[in-house]
């Protein structure tokens, strides 16, 4: 019996981020989705439950802070896992430390394929 893959929406305004972040996981068994924006993101959320959600902080509009506590809302405990992904190197420790601790993880950007296989639990 095969295992359903763990599923995995990338949310980044930028085309070439979500590009960058679905080649590094290219062969990694996940089963990937995008979106381009907060909204797109909040709306694919409620219609589905994402194991691992990978969160841009500043999008224009609806940025991931507010993504991350509207799915934390919805689903309460049984959220899944929220990984920032942020250029700020200093999130969650300049007073923000509300808005990170809606994550589950925060990863600073760039980032190399081993950090992201980690953070997902993956094998490198």
């Amino acid at each position: 019996m095969n295992a359903v893959p763990a599923t995995l929406l990338v949310v980044d305004d930028d085309p070439l981020n979500r590009r960058l972040v679905l080649r590094m996981l290219a062969d990694s068994g996940l089963d990937t989705e995008e979106a381009a924006s907060g909204a797109a993101a909040v709306a694919m959320a409620m219609k589905k439950r994402y194991d691992f959600i990978l969160l841009d902080i500043s999008m224009p509009a609806i940025g991931g802070v507010t993504v991350a506590r509207s799915i934390r809302q919805h689903y309460g405990p049984d959220s899944p896992r929220l990984i920032a992904c942020t250029a700020h190197y200093n999130f969650g420790t300049n007073g923000d430390e509300e808005s990170a601790a809606q994550f589950d993880t925060i990863m600073t950007k760039p980032f190399v394929k081993s950090e992201l296989l980690r953070v997902l639990g993956l094998p490198a």
